[in-house]
């Protein structure tokens, strides 16, 4: 998980980024078993990265909407292939590859745009 940063842009420590850590860990564990608001919470925080994602990929709205639904299922996914023995600020470094390969394997995705079945 990245470090949040301040107003002053120095990076947020102490009980904030536990709490951060905390929280990141139950949504984790929580997926894992299919606990369905641990999987929206667990979206919740990915939700600004799945965004950035997406614009960089396009520009259309609607596109951008079902990429964000892509990566979603890339974060689940990534979820429940996570070791139990990690740090779960690795998480987000972890899911990231999920993430991509679901948003780039759809329709209208890099792997079908390269190879012409958009």
């Amino acid at each position: 998980m990245k470090i949040p940063l301040n107003m002053n842009g120095e990076p947020v420590a102490g009980p904030d980024r536990l709490h951060r850590l905390a929280a990141l860990t139950t949504a984790i564990a929580g997926a894992r078993r299919g606990d369905w608001n641990s999987k929206r919470e667990l979206l919740r925080m990915f939700h600004p990265l799945l965004g950035t994602l997406a614009e960089k990929r396009t520009s259309d709205p609607a596109e951008a909407a079902r990429l964000v639904k892509a990566g979603e299922e890339g974060v689940v996914r990534a979820a429940r292939r996570f070791p139990k023995d990690s740090a779960p600020d690795h998480f987000e470094v972890f899911a990231l590859k999920y993430i991509e390969k679901r948003m780039d394997a759809g329709p209208g995705g890099w792997l079908s745009r390269l190879f012409g079945r958009a």
